[in-house]
């Protein structure tokens, strides 16, 4: 399944909320100039406004989508998310993540986060140093 651009799902959920709005007012807050050319399959012009809105069928969708996860139960409803992961044993520590940048004082705030992160396994961004998209890496090793 792709995912949306960032600024794409800004767009979306603005235009929700807003309905209408100009290229120009909407780059106030969007990141980058291609947005205009991703959001063609989500928007329509309105050209007598000088305007873009979502399309129709856009608009329907999420209200749909919106109202069916609405209905989804919580998190603690019945069963815990993941079910298929075993469940932390009495005494394990708990698992925690910390993103921070790479500097040259990052030893002392290590030491220190480290001891104060007492009955947590705590790992730590900069610790990661494998290849790929850095940005899914911190994502899947923030603990559920």
């Amino acid at each position: 399944m792709a995912k949306l651009d960032s600024d794409v799902r800004s767009l979306i959920n603005h235009l929700y909320f807003k309905v209408t709005d100009s290229w120009e007012n909407m780059m106030t807050f969007l990141w980058s100039p291609d947005t205009l050319a991703d959001a063609g399959f989500w928007v329509e012009e309105r050209p007598e406004r000088n305007e873009v809105q979502l399309k129709n069928e856009i608009r329907e969708f999420i209200i749909q989508a919106d109202a069916q996860v609405k209905n989804l139960p919580a998190s603690d409803f019945v069963l815990g998310y993941p079910v298929t992961e075993k469940p932390r044993a009495l005494g394990e520590l708990r698992p925690c993540f910390l993103a921070m940048p790479t500097k040259d004082w990052l030893p002392d705030v290590k030491r220190v986060i480290e001891e104060a992160a007492a009955g947590f396994e705590c790992e730590l961004s900069v610790d990661n140093c494998s290849p790929g998209n850095i940005m899914d890496q911190v994502w899947q090793s923030i603990p559920i």
